[in-house]
C-alpha cells in the first residue's frame, strides 16, 4: 500500500514542479520554461496553473485525514470542472467568456488558435473529467466509471504524445491533437498515473474474465489504430501514384502544346514560302488542336492556383500569337506584306516561341518540385506511421502474451482446484460414511428433498423414528404422507409454513413438533436442513436431519415444573439476601475503617462513612468522580501504582501512606488493597494520631537521650571533682606528712628511725587510700565473683570506712541465669545509694535486699537515716543516673522516704 501511495505522491510531486516550472517561464518569459523541452510547442499559462491545481488537489486527497484538506481538494476538483467546460464550450460553440486571459495575456506559440491564451478543447475536457474523477474517488460504485475516465485520457494522452513526437503521420487525421502540446499530453499522463496509483484505487482487483476483457478491448484498440495507420499508408501510396500520374500528364501536355505551337510556326512559314492551302490548312488545325489541349491544361492544374496562374498566361500568349498570325495570314493573302513586314513577323514569332518555351519549362519544373514535396511528405507520413504502428504492435504482442499467461495461470489454479476437489470428493465420501455411521450410532434420521423434481430419499433411522419397523419404499412415501398421517393438526400449520419458507431458498427449514407414531403412540421429534443451490445461484436441493426427542420434551417439562419450584425458592433466597445485603451495608457504612470500592477508570462507585470523613469531602462529592479530579497529582504517588498494580494484575497489597490533601495537609492510613470484581477495594485506616504519638516518642527519646548524655557528663565531672578532692583532701596530705617526717629526718646527722618509720607509716597509709580509691572507680568484674560477691565487698568498704557493716539479704533464686550487665547496673545503683547514705543520711543501719522471679529482677536498699521530702527536694545527678540506668533496662525505680523516716530504694528489672 505504502509504495502505491508514494507513487502517486511522486507523480503528482513532478506534474506539479513541470507546471510550476512552465508558469516561472511565463513571468520571467524564459522561452525554454514554457515548453520544458527546447524545439516544441509551449504550454500554455492557463493550462500549467490548471496542471499545478489538479497536482495539490491529487496530494491532498492522497495524504490529509483532516476535513479542511479533503474540503480544499474538493473544491479546486469543481473549478476544474467549471473551467474545463468553460474551455471546451468557447471553441466548440465560437464564444469568448473571458477567461482566456483573465490571469495572463501572452502569444503562446504557432498553434493557430483564435485566442492565444485558451487552452485546447482536448485539454478543457480532461482537465474536467480529471475533475469529476477527484469528486467520484470516495465512492467504490464509481470505480469502473473512474477508471474508464482515467483509460480515456490516458488514451488521448497517449495519442498526443506520439503525435507531436512523431510529426506528421496517420494520426493527423484526428485534427484536435495538433493542438494540444507535447508537454501537456505527459502531464494528463503522469496525472493518470497518479490516480490509478492513488490510495482509493490500489485496492481494485479485476478478475479473471475482467482481465481477459480490458486486455482483449486494449488490444482491439490498438489494432484498430494498426489498420487505421495501414489504410492510411495505403492512402498515402496511392495519393502519391495519383501525383506521379498527374505529372507526367502536366509534363505530356506541356510537351505536346510546346510541339504543336512550334509545328505550327513550320506550317505557317511554309505557307508563306509557298503559299500552298495545305500548310494554312494545317495551321488551322494546330491552332484548333493547341486552343482544345489548353483548356484540358486547365482542368488538369485546376487543383495549383500557381500552375494555374502559368497556364492562364500560356493560354493568352498563344491565342494572342494565333490572332496575330492570322492577321498576317490575312495581310499576305491581300497582297500588303511587305519584306520588313514580314521580318518583324519572324522576330516576333521567335520571340512568342521562346516565351512559350520559358512557361513551359516552369510549369514543368514547378511539378516536379511539388512532386518531391508530396513524395517527401508522404514517405515521412509513412515511415512515422510504421514507426507507430512498431509500438502499437509492441503493445499488441505484450497484451496477447500477458493475456496467454494470465490464461495459463488460471489454467494451473482450476488444475489444481480440480485436484483438490478430487481430493475433496474423496475425503466427502468417507466423510459420509463415517457421517452416517455417526448418524445411525446417535439415531439421528437423514433426508434429501429434489426442490426440481421433488424427489425424496430417506435413511431407515428416519423412517424408524416415525415408528416404522422396516423401510418404507420411495414409491410409498411423500410429504403429503407426513403431513397427514404423522403430523398432530395442531402443528400442521406450523410445519407447513415453515416448509414453504424452505422451498423458495429464502431460508433452511428448521421446526420441532408433536408427532403421531405408526403404533399411535405420541412423541416428539426436531427437524433441521440446509438448501444448497446450483451454480446459477438457485435452490437444488434440502439436506436435513431429524431426530427422536421425546425423553428431552418430557426432561424439559419436568424441568420447567423443578425451574418453577427453583425460581420460587430463588425469590425467597433474592429477598433473604436483600435482607442480609441490608445489613451488610449497613454494617460497612458504619466500620471504623474507611471503605472505598473504586472502578477499573479510578471512579469512586461505594464510600463509608469512614472514608467520607478520612476524605474530608462529602458522599455526593466523591461518587461518580475519580480519583484525578478529586485529588491532582495522585498519579505520581506509590499508592495510584499499587492500585494500577491491583487494577492490571488481581493482586492484592497492604502498605503504610501518607496522604497529601489537596489543601496541603497530610494525613497518615494503614491501606488494605484488594482486587473486586467491581474493580478494586480499598481499606483505610486513619493512623495520624498514631504516627503524631510515635514521632513525638521519638522525641521525647531523643531528648532523654540528650539528658542521659548531659547527666553522664556531670557524673564523670563530679567524679573527677570527688577523685581531685580525695587527692587534694586525703592523700595530698598524707603524702605531706610523710614528706614532712622524711624532711626532718634529712636534717639530721644521724637519721632518726622513728621519722623514718612514721614516713613509712605515711607512705603506706597514701597507697592504702589509693588502692581503695581505685577499687571505688574502677568497674568491678562480676563474671567470676558474682553481684553477692561485689555486695558484700562494697559491705566491707563501708564498714571499714564507718565502722559497721550493711546487712545483705540474698533471695536470689539460684536456677535464673542474671545477665551481667544488669548485674553490673545494680551494683553501680548500690554504690552510689550507700554514697549518698553516707554522705546524707547518718544513717545507723543499712539494708540491701535482693530477690528474682521468672520475669524479673528486684532490689531493694533502706536506711534509718534522716530521710527527707520526696515531693520538694528535687533529684540531683546521682538519682537522675540511677534512674536512667533502670530505664536503659525498661525497669522502675521508686524512692519512698518522708523526713525522720529513712529512705527505700525499690528497683525492678525485667529478666
Amino acid at each position: 500500500m505504502w509504495k502505491h501511495l508514494h507513487i502517486a505522491k511522486l507523480f503528482a510531486a513532478l506534474t506539479a514542479a513541470i507546471a510550476f516550472l512552465v508558469l516561472v517561464g511565463w513571468i520571467l518569459d524564459i522561452d525554454a520554461f514554457k515548453s520544458v523541452l527546447p524545439g516544441i510547442i509551449n504550454m500554455k499559462f492557463n493550462t500549467a496553473l490548471g496542471f499545478l491545481l489538479l497536482a495539490k488537489a491529487v496530494w491532498l486527497i492522497e495524504d490529509a485525514n483532516t476535513l479542511k484538506w479533503q474540503f480544499l481538494a474538493r473544491w479546486i476538483a469543481w473549478f476544474m470542472i467549471v473551467f474545463g467546460l468553460l474551455t471546451a464550450c468557447q471553441t466548440i460553440f465560437d464564444f469568448n467568456a473571458g477567461i482566456d486571459e483573465l490571469i495572463w495575456k501572452d502569444d503562446p506559440n504557432p498553434v493557430a488558435t483564435i485566442y492565444p491564451g485558451r487552452p485546447s478543447v482536448q485539454t478543457g475536457i480532461s482537465f474536467a473529467a480529471i475533475g469529476v474523477i477527484l469528486l467520484l474517488l470516495r465512492y467504490r460504485k464509481a470505480t469502473w466509471f473512474i477508471l474508464a475516465l482515467l483509460v480515456s485520457i490516458l488514451s488521448i494522452a497517449t495519442l498526443v504524445f506520439l503525435n507531436q513526437l512523431f510529426g506528421s503521420s496517420f494520426l493527423r487525421a484526428i485534427w484536435w491533437l495538433d493542438r494540444t502540446a507535447l508537454p501537456t499530453a505527459v502531464l494528463f499522463m503522469f496525472l493518470s498515473i497518479a490516480l490509478i496509483k492513488s490510495r482509493h484505487l490500489v485496492a481494485f482487483q479485476l478478475d479473471f474474465e475482467q482481465q481477459i476483457g480490458v486486455y482483449f478491448g486494449i488490444s482491439f484498440m490498438l489494432l484498430l489504430f494498426i489498420f487505421m495507420a495501414i489504410a492510411d499508408n495505403n492512402k498515402q501510396r496511392a495519393d502519391s501514384e495519383i501525383a506521379i500520374r498527374h505529372t507526367y500528364d502536366t509534363q505530356l501536355m506541356s510537351e505536346r502544346i510546346s510541339k504543336m505551337t512550334a509545328e505550327m510556326q513550320s506550317n505557317l512559314r511554309g505557307f508563306f514560302v509557298t503559299k500552298e492551302e495545305y500548310y494554312l490548312n494545317t495551321f488551322n488545325d494546330f491552332a484548333t488542336a493547341i486552343s482544345r489541349e489548353l483548356k484540358q491544361f486547365k482542368k488538369l492544374t485546376t487543383i495549383n492556383g500557381e500552375q494555374q496562374h502559368r497556364v492562364d498566361s500560356l493560354s493568352r500568349m498563344i491565342e494572342g500569337f494565333i490572332a496575330s498570325r492570322r492577321k498576317l495570314i490575312s495581310v499576305f493573302l491581300s497582297g500588303d506584306l511587305t519584306p520588313e513586314k514580314l521580318k518583324v513577323a519572324a522576330n516576333e514569332g521567335l520571340y512568342i516561341g521562346g516565351a512559350i518555351k520559358g512557361i513551359i519549362t516552369s510549369i514543368q519544373q514547378n511539378e516536379n518540385e511539388l512532386l518531391e514535396i508530396r513524395e517527401d511528405r508522404n514517405n515521412k507520413t509513412i515511415n512515422n506511421s510504421n514507426r507507430i504502428i512498431a509500438i502499437f504492435q509492441i503493445l499488441t504482442l505484450v497484451l496477447i502474451i500477458s493475456t496467454f499467461l494470465i490464461i495459463r495461470r488460471k489454467n494451473t489454479e482450476r488444475n489444481a482446484v480440480e485436484m483438490q476437489l478430487k481430493a475433496s470428493e474423496a475425503e466427502l465420501r468417507k466423510s459420509m460414511e463415517n457421517l452416517s455411521f455417526a448418524l445411525e450410532s446417535s439415531g439421528i434420521g437423514s433426508w434429501t428433498i429434489n426442490l426440481v423434481n421433488g424427489e425424496i430419499k430417506r435413511s431407515f433411522i428416519h423412517d424408524k423414528i416415525l415408528g416404522y419397523s422396516l423401510p418404507v419404499p420411495e414409491s410409498e412415501w411423500s410429504l403429503d404422507v407426513f403431513f397427514e398421517k404423522h403430523l398432530l393438526s395442531e402443528d400442521l400449520q406450523k410445519v407447513q409454513d415453515a416448509w414453504a419458507a424452505a422451498s423458495t431458498g429464502n431460508q433452511s427449514l428448521e421446526f420441532d413438533s408433536r408427532i403421531k407414531k405408526l403404533d399411535g403412540s405420541l412423541g416428539w421429534i426436531w427437524c433441521k436442513s440446509r438448501i444448497f443451490y446450483n451454480e446459477e445461484g438457485k435452490p437444488a436441493f434440502l439436506m436435513g436431519f431429524i431426530g427422536d426427542e421425546t425423553a428431552t420434551k418430557s426432561a424439559e417439562q419436568e424441568v420447567r415444573m423443578l425451574n418453577a419450584t427453583l425460581e420460587k425458592r430463588v425469590a425467597e433466597k433474592t429477598r433473604e439476601v436483600l435482607e442480609k445485603e441490608t445489613h451488610y451495608r449497613s454494617l460497612l457504612e458504619n466500620m471504623q475503617e474507611g471503605i472505598q470500592i473504586i472502578s477499573p477508570d479510578f471512579r469512586h462507585l461505594f464510600v463509608n462513612k469512614a472514608a467520607v470523613i478520612q476524605s474530608r469531602y462529602s458522599e455526593a462529592e466523591l461518587l461518580g468522580y475519580t480519583l484525578m479530579e478529586k485529588y491532582p497529582g495522585i498519579e505520581k504517588t506509590e499508592m495510584f501504582r499499587q492500585l494500577t498494580i491491583c487494577i492490571q494484575q488481581r493482586t492484592s497489597t497492604v502498605m503504610l501512606n501518607e496522604f497529601e490533601f489537596p489543601d496541603g495537609s497530610k494525613g497518615w492510613f494503614e491501606l488494605s488493597i484488594q482486587p473486586v470484581p467491581e474493580g478494586v477495594l480499598i481499606l483505610s485506616t486513619d493512623v495520624s494520631d498514631q504516627k503524631r504519638l510515635e514521632k513525638e516518642l521519638v522525641e521525647q527519646q531523643i531528648q532523654q537521650q540528650k539528658i542521659i548524655t548531659q547527666l553522664t557528663i556531670d557524673a564523670q565531672e563530679k567524679e573527677r571533682n570527688e577523685l581531685a578532692r580525695e587527692l587534694h583532701d586525703n592523700i595530698n596530705q598524707i603524702l605531706a606528712t610523710a614528706k614532712i617526717y622524711l624532711a626532718r629526718a634529712k636534717k639530721q646527722e644521724v637519721i632518726p628511725q622513728h621519722l623514718v618509720q612514721q614516713g613509712f607509716e605515711c607512705v603506706n597509709m597514701a597507697v592504702d587510700e589509693i588502692r581503695t580509691l581505685s577499687h571505688t572507680l574502677v568497674t568491678p568484674s562480676l563474671g567470676d565473683t558474682g553481684l553477692i560477691d561485689a555486695l558484700q565487698g562494697l559491705s566491707r568498704q563501708f564498714a571499714n570506712a564507718h565502722g559497721q557493716e550493711i546487712t545483705l539479704i540474698n533471695h536470689l533464686d539460684p536456677t535464673v541465669a542474671l545477665d551481667e550487665q544488669k548485674e553490673l547496673m545494680l551494683y553501680r545503683i548500690a554504690q552510689e545509694q550507700i554514697s549518698n547514705i553516707n554522705k546524707h543520711a547518718q544513717a545507723s543501719n543499712v539494708t540491701i535486699t535482693l530477690a528474682s522471679t521468672a520475669a524479673q529482677l528486684e532490689m531493694t536498699i533502706a536506711d534509718n537515716g534522716v530521710g527527707f521530702d520526696t515531693t520538694t527536694k528535687a533529684k540531683g545527678i546521682g538519682l537522675r543516673n540511677m534512674q536512667n540506668r533502670v530505664q536503659f533496662y525498661s525497669g522502675e525505680m521508686h524512692i519512698i522516704s518522708a523526713p525522720g523516716e529513712g529512705c527505700r530504694l525499690e528497683i525492678s528489672v525485667p529478666l
